[in-house]
């Protein structure tokens, strides 16, 4: 899950030629991404360093994962709730969102009624709702609160505001889509 201990890991392999790059959001993923990377280049006899590295924001580095403690992501992983809050505060734009895909149109609206009533900023399509966050713990409480009362089989996501909506061929565009804020 994005912001467990380990976000923004990556699982890099250089062989000196053009290096590869696999972003994940988190340790196992990373570590699963270098394992294949070892397979490949092991099945086709090239030399190349694989390696696990996470993302510093304090320090603005990559750094080996292995290297890099628990306590030390858990303070990177401070600094970027205070710094999404300082930004979501300073622009006036949430920089995380809960999105909500719903079967009906009926149970749209009323989650979004519900949502705005609790004085949460709220976005609607015709079955679709997203709701404002500051932060990503701000964003997975919210989550966790609309899945309480969206209906059981809603789709709950916490994610930050600029993941794209829709990509590819997951839903056409359309102007029932959202704005990008």
């Amino acid at each position: 899950m994005a912001g467990e201990p380990g976000s923004g890991l990556i699982a890099r392999l250089d062989s000196g030629q053009s290096p590869v790059s696999a972003y994940t959001d988190n340790r196992a993923a990373a570590e699963a991404a270098a394992r294949v990377a070892r397979e490949v280049t092991g099945q086709h006899g090239l030399a190349a360093r694989v390696s696990v590295e996470c993302w510093l924001p304090v320090e603005r580095r990559w750094e080996d994962a292995s290297a890099v403690s628990q306590r030390d992501l858990a303070e990177e992983r401070d600094y970027q709730q205070r710094e999404d809050r300082r930004l979501s505060a300073e622009t006036g734009v949430a920089q995380w969102r809960v999105r909500v895909e719903l079967r009906t149109h009926r149970d749209t609206v009323a989650l979004a009624q519900r949502l705005s009533s609790d004085g949460h900023q709220v976005n609607q399509a015709w079955k679709s709702v997203m709701a404002s966050a500051d932060s990503e713990d701000d964003a997975h409480r919210l989550a966790e609160k609309t899945q309480q009362y969206a209906p059981s089989d809603a789709e709950v996501h916490a994610e930050r505001a600029d993941t794209p909506l829709y990509t590819g061929e997951d839903r056409p565009a359309g102007p029932l889509d959202f704005p990008s804020w």
